[in-house]
Order: C-alpha cells, then structure tokens, then sequence
C-alpha cells in the first residue's frame, strides 16, 4: 500500500512542498514541489482540494500571508512612528521597548490565529487577517492621539 507524508519548508527562494511516499519495494520515494508564484499555489490548493488532502488549510494560510505580511509592515511601522513621535522624560528607550512589545503581541497574535485554523478549522483568511485589522484599529487610534 502507498503512504503519503507531506514536509513543508519555506526558505529566501520559496516554499517547498516535499512529499516522500512509501513504495512497496523502496523505502521513500520523494517528489518536491516549488510553489514561488502566487498563481502557482492556488493551483496547487485547488487540485489538493480535490484529492482530499487535510494540509490545505496550512496552504491556505501561506496564500493569505502572502498578502497580509506586506500590508502588517505598514501598520506596525505606523505604530512605531506613532509611538515614537511621544517625548518622554526618560529617553527614547521607552518609546523602542513598547514599540518591540507591539511587533511581539502582533508575532504572538498571528501564530494563535495561524493555529486555530490548522487544528480547529478557523477560516484561514480570518486567521491571517484579523491581527491585521486589529492592529491596524490600534494604528489609527495611536496615530490619531500622537503630537503632531
């Protein structure tokens, strides 16, 4: 009988799905896929649909952070300029620790939402998008009270 295992890993040059399939005769056969467009994974994702396979949501996930980690660099850098535009009597240490306490409730939050939608079934545009959409809340709000 034929078993598939899927491994994925992301390096600089994209993301690679590898797929080692137990033969009858051969210990591990591999096959590995490179999916760097944007058009070539939803491809993937469609045609992994239909077999049936249960990592389509972790495809899902990385489709959407293809889109939503560009846009989180805006926000997070409107939090930081917000934050930083405050003078306060103890330096500009402080201002840098809350800022890097943000990007690492943003990282925390992301990760939660990432895996609610692996284990639990959580909409993965949901999961990848609504730290965005609260963080981006919490940009304008910082952006409006901050000296001009």
């Amino acid at each position: 009988s034929k078993k598939e295992y899927f491994h994925v890993h992301a390096d600089w040059s994209g993301i690679y799905f590898l797929i080692l399939a137990s033969l009858p005769g051969k210990t591990f056969h591999e096959k590995k896929f490179n999916i760097t467009e944007l058009y070539g994974l939803r491809d993937f994702i469609e045609k992994e649909k239909k077999k049936g396979n249960p990592m389509v949501p972790t495809f899902e996930i990385e489709l959407h952070q293809r889109t939503s980690y560009p846009f989180a660099t805006y926000v997070l850098t409107l939090i930081g300029v917000s934050v930083s535009s405050r003078k306060k009597r103890g330096g500009i240490g402080i201002n840098i620790a809350i800022g890097l306490v943000f990007v690492f409730v943003y990282i925390f939050a992301m990760k939660v939402t990432t895996v609610a939608a692996i284990k639990v079934g959580f909409p993965p545009a949901a999961a990848v998008w609504i730290p965005n959409v609260m963080f981006g809340i919490i940009a304008y709000f910082l952006y409006r009270v901050a000296p001009k």
